[in-house]
């Protein structure tokens, strides 16, 4: 059966496993995804620091979170949160890692264990990944011990709560499905793996139907044999053909849909080009150190800008708040910002000599406190009125880690969710609310003081938590804002420049 497998088979094998041993695995299973086109994955593992090690070593992109196992408030299950904490705050140099928290399946924690868990989750901003109603055993045990179903226990004691990953979801009821759909939790399915290990098929057709965010998943290697996404959606599109006896189920476009975007929504990554430079010299004053960050910054823009030789209209905003200087990066650099839209519309091209050429134009919208509107707001306001083409973003972001303090620029063709690094949460600006493309570059200007606390210390100050809600920046903070919105001031010129 699938529990004889697990803990008779597979669990032994783990306990032997060393750090060493799972970090090669790790490479190993970073290399076959990175050859068969997989970008970002998501993991649950036990030997903490070494996935993370592979994953800064690789240049892949992972959503991680160390496996919980407990029974109330017991000394073990406390030891492994910590270390997943732990993990969280070693990794924090990495914006290519981010983190869950991790209770394994509800026959490895009981429901006071979850409901710790989820209170976590809660209070740290942290999403949920757990296995559930995976075989027909589980459902049974969990049904004799809390008359309900694994589902149901899972979101009696509030892991549904946060943004949730639910895997395998293959033995699940239609009031199952009901609170999958309505806690708008994301259900990862595993065709290999749950065939491998005879739990059956998962109602993938009747969740999509519902309207519930599917995606797909290999699980572990030990329960497939490859970690091969491709394969993987090969098989979801054949088997539920086979057992709805109808060619029309799950089309190889929806099938492109649930490994794509469906998962790039379930790990909150949205799918799109991340680009981190890193500049240790960028606040010392080296003007060929300078110049030479501009310059790559400029290259690295032209590379995912939308049609980048094709003329266009482009509305540069700076957000943040002038008046505050580590929040001031993006209205510095607008304001040296070349700016020709009005010239162009008023006299043509020819006022420049030129015969192609962007127009572009800038705004600082400002802050909340100060305008009564979202930044969000103006900037769909200017668009209506202007008709860009696209928009470029910049903002000032919160650090993870003081090795990154104004010292990285961070670029996506994604967007920015404005004040998230802080905790005020503003209205995206992405195309998907601006119905434009938007790129958006930031660097850290601040970090919160229980970084700094955790830094020095070597681990996070777990006791400690109003540090969190303060930041800290540079002492010099006036003079770096300056040298930097020059450097990005000037990558942006070069980069529209046609």
């Amino acid at each position: 059966s699938f529990m004889d497998w697990l803990f008779g088979t597979i669990d032994p094998i783990e306990q032997q496993m060393t750090d060493e041993d799972t970090y090669w695995g790790a490479n190993l299973a970073i290399i076959e995804m990175m050859k068969s086109g997989t970008t970002c994955f998501n993991d649950m593992q036990m030997n903490i620091h070494q996935t993370t090690r592979a994953v800064k070593e690789s240049g892949m992109r992972a959503v991680i979170c160390r496996g919980l196992v407990g029974s109330g408030n017991d000394e073990a299950g406390q030891m492994r949160l910590q270390q997943a904490y732990e993990e969280r705050d070693a990794a924090a140099d990495c914006d290519r890692l981010t983190f869950l928290l991790g209770p394994h399946a509800p026959y490895t924690c009981d429901d006071g264990f979850m409901r710790i868990v989820s209170e976590e989750a809660k209070k740290n901003g942290m999403g949920i990944h757990v296995h559930l109603a995976e075989s027909e055993s589980e459902i049974e045990q969990i049904r004799e011990k809390y008359h309900c179903t694994p589902i149901e226990m899972a979101d009696k004691n509030g892991l549904f709560d946060v943004p949730a990953i639910a895997a395998h979801c293959v033995q699940i009821t239609e009031d199952d499905m009901e609170i999958l759909k309505n806690k708008n939790v994301s259900v990862v399915t595993n065709p290999a793996s749950n065939m491998k290990l005879g739990n059956g098929f998962a109602p993938v057709p009747k969740m999509l139907e519902k309207g519930i965010n599917v995606c797909i998943g290999t699980d572990g290697a030990a329960s497939n044999n490859s970690l091969n996404l491709f394969h993987e959606m090969s098989l979801l599109a054949l088997i539920h053909k086979g057992v709805a006896k109808t060619p029309q189920c799950i089309s190889a476009k929806e099938t492109i849909h649930i490994a794509t975007i469906n998962g790039a929504k379930a790990l909150g990554k949205p799918m799109g080009t991340y680009i981190t430079l890193e500049a240790p010299a960028m606040t010392e004053p080296e003007e060929d150190y300078h110049q030479e960050i501009s310059r790559i910054l400029a290259e690295q823009l032209r590379g995912i800008l939308p049609n980048p030789d094709k003329e266009q209209s482009i509305l540069v905003v700076g957000l943040g708040n002038r008046e505050v200087t580590a929040d001031s990066l993006g209205p510095n650099v607008v304001d040296n910002l070349f700016v020709n839209r009005h010239i162009v519309m008023e006299y043509g091209k020819v006022a420049y000599n030129r015969t192609k050429m962007h127009l572009v134009s800038s705004l600082a919208p400002g802050v909340m406190a100060k305008t009564g509107m979202e930044s969000a707001e103006i900037i769909k306001g200017v668009i209506g009125e202007t008709k860009p083409d696209m928009v470029i973003a910049i903002d000032a972001l919160a650090a993870r880690s003081t090795k990154r303090l104004n010292r990285t620029i961070q670029i996506t063709n994604t967007g920015i969710h404005p004040g998230s690094g802080v905790g005020n949460h503003r209205n995206a600006i992405t195309e998907e609310t601006l119905h434009i493309p938007v790129l958006a570059l930031g660097v850290p200007t601040v970090v919160d003081a229980a970084t700094i606390v955790g830094d020095a210390m070597g681990e996070r100050p777990v006791t400690l938590k109003e540090l969190n809600n303060m930041y800290v920046t540079t002492k010099d903070v006036d003079q770096q804002i300056r040298q930097i919105s020059h450097i990005i001031c000037d990558g942006i010129n070069g980069a529209l420049n046609l």
